[in-house]
Formats: C-alpha cells, structure tokens, sequence
C-alpha cells in the first residue's frame, strides 16, 4: 500500500494502481478482509491525486460491501468513505468521522480526509470552515512531521483563500508557490503538477497565463503514465492554451 502512494506521488499513478490491484487480489485470495479494505482504500487515494472521482466511484460500484453500514466493524471502511464523500461532492461521513478522530486524539493519516473535505466544502462555497480546517491541520501535520499530504493541504488552502477573496492575494500567492517548492522537496513531480495545475487556472483567471504556461511546460513531458487521467488532461490543456 505504502509503495503505492510513492509511485503515485513520483508520477507512476498506473504502477501504483497495478500495485493496489495486486494487493487486492492476494487478500481476496488468503481471505484477508483488513488487506482487501485497505487495498481499495489505496485505489482510491491513488484516484483522489489524480483528480478522478469516477476511478472512486468505479471502486463503490466493484465494492459494494464497502458502503455505511459496514463502518462500525471495519475500521478502514471509516476512511474510504471519506474519499467517496470527496468523489461525490458530499460531506456528511466525513465531517462527522474527521471530527470524532480529532476528538479522540487519532490525528494519524487525519490529514489526507481533512485535505478532501476541505476541498469539498471549497467548492460548495464554504470558504471560512474550509480554511480554518486546513490551517489547524497544516500547523499540526507540520508539528507533527507528518508531511506527505502537505503540498496538496497547501493547495487547498490557496485555493479555498483565491475563492474567498474573488481576487489572487499575497497570502494565497504564498501558499500555492510553497505547495509547488515543497512537491519539489519531497521528489514528488505528481503532487508538483497538482500544485502547478491549481495554480496556472488562478493564474489564467487573472489575466496571467504565461506565468502558468512557463510552470507547465517543464513538467508536462516528465510523464510517461497517468497521461489519461483528469490531473494530466487539465494540466496539458491549460499548458496548450
């Protein structure tokens, strides 16, 4: 599962899908429910960084046994259901999950689920809670050095600020050229697209696009997977206007 998101994050999203697939199959096999949820988990948040809410739909849809009402006995069916809120523009699992895990102290891995939720209550026009909830997480994945999701945390931060104000602010400047130099820091070209990506439609929305054309094209010819997918499709067409 771990290889799988660092294959993701280095640009291999299909490597990682095989990797997750594979996975799936041996718990199937040795009858491993724990594995075979995770294994779907993976999947799905290989999908959620390649912008693909209809990959995790897909999954839904092979994996009904996934769905409410088995949360309660299998504990990363909790966590799967986040990124199927996000694929489905929802909230309702998520806050209320995000939040007893927060209250509880479970803050492990609380980082990925709060980046989805933010996003999605970004673009349902919930600029204020999505912005508080990414700065209380950022601050505390950075205290506590859990860093992997930080790019795209600050990425849904710049974008949720962008939103709010109707206009490209310092701080929100700030935030999506930190997302794009700490995707670089890690070695992760993937999540340097994404970053990359938000930033070049805020910037074609403000009259600026050579600016995002110039922070494109570099990254565009790194890839020899994931070219199909909607992370990928927007990036190169936002590189081609």
């Amino acid at each position: 599962f771990i290889l799988s998101h660092i294959l993701c994050c280095q640009g291999q999203p299909e490597s990682a899908e095989q990797c997750t697939v594979q996975s799936l199959a041996w718990a199937q096999e040795t009858g491993n429910v724990m594995k075979a949820d995770g294994a779907v988990l993976f999947g799905a948040l290989t999908a959620f960084l390649c912008g693909d809410a209809d990959k995790v739909n897909e999954l839904a849809m092979h994996h009904a046994d996934l769905d409410q009402s088995a949360v309660a006995t299998r504990w990363l069916v909790n966590h799967y259901r986040c990124v199927h809120d996000w694929a489905n523009g929802s909230t309702g699992h998520s806050r209320n999950f995000i939040e007893g895990e927060l209250r509880d102290g479970r803050t492990g891995a609380a980082c990925w689920y709060e980046t989805m939720l933010a996003a999605t209550e970004s673009n349902l026009g919930e600029y204020d809670i999505a912005i508080e909830r990414m700065r209380a997480s950022i601050a505390r994945c950075r205290k506590a050095g859990e860093i992997d999701m930080l790019p795209v945390s600050l990425r849904v931060l710049a974008t949720a600020l962008f939103k709010r104000a109707g206009k490209l602010e310092a701080e929100a400047e700030r935030l999506f050229l930190d997302a794009i130099e700490e995707s670089r820091r890690q070695g992760a070209p993937w999540l340097q697209l994404d970053a990359v990506c938000a930033y070049a439609e805020v910037l074609n929305e403000i009259a600026r696009p050579n600016e995002g054309r110039e922070l494109l094209d570099p990254l565009i010819g790194l890839f020899s997977e994931g070219l199909d997918t909607p992370l990928y499709r927007r990036a190169l067409a936002l590189a081609r206007e």
